[in-house]
């Protein structure tokens, strides 16, 4: 027979408690635990809140106490040099090269490139062995897709050197889209 459960008290909290078994109070407990943890991490993420606000603050009010930087006129000479250098730098150089790597054969000692961007031209010495090796550089030179209007511009023989080779200078000009 199951036993009978006769309760005499009036209904209330006390009442309410006392009837609890061990799992609403572990559920209890749990959501408890959780309320505190919850109310730890607002705490928590409003205190690094407020530091962020605090610190974009000094970062705005230093951003608007910049100093004013003058401007300064250039002159028509510093403008040019300007211009100059950055038409310098701008040069195919890569391109170039390319094109006069693949042009010269061994036979054949180039000694200096003189570009000059304002007129997309390139000259340049070299030295070879005889005059067919001169003329056979040149025919290449001006076969290159990149480089045209190649001359050449003079020629001697070297007293310089023992074996009296023949020196050189080429003028060509450059193509910003090859031929």
């Amino acid at each position: 027979m199951r036993a009978i459960e006769i309760n005499f008290a009036p209904p209330g909290w006390r009442c309410f408690v006392a009837s609890m078994r061990l799992i609403h109070w572990g559920l209890a407990t749990l959501g408890l635990l959780l309320c505190i943890s919850g109310i730890v991490l607002a705490s928590h993420y409003a205190q690094q809140n407020a530091f962020h606000q605090t610190e974009l603050a000094k970062v705005n009010s230093a951003a608007r106490v910049l100093p004013v930087v003058k401007k300064t006129a250039l002159t028509d000479e510093q403008m040019t040099a300007i211009n100059t250098a950055i038409g310098q730098l701008n040069l195919p150089w890569s391109q170039l090269f390319k094109a006069i790597e693949l042009a010269t054969p061994s036979t054949v000692a180039l000694l200096e490139l003189v570009p000059d961007a304002k007129n997309h031209q390139i000259k340049g010495i070299a030295e070879a062995q005889t005059p067919e090796m001169m003329l056979t550089y040149i025919q290449k030179l001006k076969e290159q897709d990149f480089l045209g209007n190649v001359i050449l511009t003079k020629h001697e023989v070297s007293e310089q050197v023992p074996n009296g080779a023949l020196r050189f200078e080429f003028e060509a000009e450059w193509l910003e889209g090859g031929r």
